[in-house]
């Protein structure tokens, strides 16, 4: 059934006070962040990683996208066989915009949304906004049954996913949808259904949404668990376009072959704010890996990493990969 909705700017203003907490530290929210944006022919990640409700960050569109120049022999590439670079690892990009300009309006998607619905957002004040006044958003539906995972990859596409890994169980899996582009049927006809829509509201109405199909997918995902520690799989489908992944101050990077396929093990060590009270700020050191790899058959940028729980080495973290690529292999 069709889902339709119109929202006032002001509404349930007071959703947006939030109490002055500092949560707990996630890496894989962190290492997910990195993303800042699709361009036409490239995918771009940048920030630090450890959740699984970074998943949604991850296969987001955010912003367009500029490289900043580099002297490429100083950063890790990985190349497909043809000796095309896929991943280029880049400096961070310092004038990057930082606030999204569609969060208001998210906001409310978020509400409004179903788990696993892809919704339309058009902004009627939105025609100045950096892409146009209708963006996207899709909140996540946690698939915790194995077999339901597994139908639900095999409906949209071919990928394999294991029950288990390295001693970790599944715990659940996440599918995100490939957001329509400009130019196509689907996002035209929709981008005109919102624009009649608002036409129709009222003008106390800043923004009307609606519930989209979506028949292919952005990103999967696979949790996996063990004694209160959990590892995450994450794939991005390239679809024939490139990834530059930044390399922040506080990030190494090396390069290793596992199972005739070229990894990058990514260490993070950085000062945080652990506590923010009367008495000061406590810091602390939050330190963490994560690996990265492209996949040539599947045209797909993975990243591995843990959370919630101990933290994994660089040699248990390297063995999990081994043991992923031996299988596909």
């Amino acid at each position: 059934m069709e889902r339709l909705e119109a929202a006032h700017e002001y509404e349930d203003l007071n959703n947006a006070v939030y109490p002055r907490r500092i949560p707990e530290i996630d890496v894989a929210d962190k290492v997910m962040s990195r993303i800042s944006g699709q361009a036409p022919r490239r995918i771009k990640f940048g920030g630090t990683m450890r959740s699984s409700t970074a998943l949604a960050s991850l296969f987001a569109l955010l912003l367009v996208v500029s490289v900043t120049a580099y002297g490429a022999s100083e950063y890790i590439q990985l190349r497909n066989k043809s000796g095309d670079v896929k991943v280029q690892f880049v400096p961070p990009d310092t004038g990057r915009i930082t606030d999204n300009p569609y969060e208001k309006y998210i906001a409310k998607a978020r509400k409004f949304a179903e788990p696993g619905e892809l919704i339309a957002v058009y902004a009627k004040d939105g025609a100045n906004l950096p892409l146009g006044p209708m963006q996207f958003h899709f909140k996540p539906k946690r698939l915790q049954s194995y077999p339901d995972f597994v139908l639900a990859i095999e409906r949209i596409e071919s990928r394999e996913f294991p029950q288990a890994m390295g001693g970790y169980e599944f715990e659940y899996g996440e599918i995100s949808p490939a957001v329509p582009e400009k130019g196509t049927k689907l996002y035209q006809d929709t981008l005109k259904e919102l624009e009649r829509l608002a036409s129709q509201s009222s003008d106390k109405e800043n923004m009307v949404m609606k519930a989209i199909p979506w028949s292919s997918a952005s990103g999967v995902s696979g949790i996996y668990s063990k004694a209160g520690t959990r590892i995450g799989i994450y794939a991005t489908n390239l679809n024939g376009k490139d990834v530059y992944a930044e390399k922040q101050e506080d990030q190494t990077t090396e390069k290793i072959e596992i199972a005739g396929t070229e990894v990058v093990y990514n260490e993070v060590k950085k000062e945080i704010v652990k506590e923010m009270n009367n008495d000061g700020v406590k810091t602390a050191t939050l330190s963490y890996g994560y690996l990265n790899w492209y996949d040539e058959d599947q045209d797909a940028y993975y990243t591995l990493t843990n959370f919630k729980g101990a933290k994994l080495s660089r040699e248990q973290l390297l063995e999990l990969v081994r043991e992923w690529l031996e299988k596909k292999g």
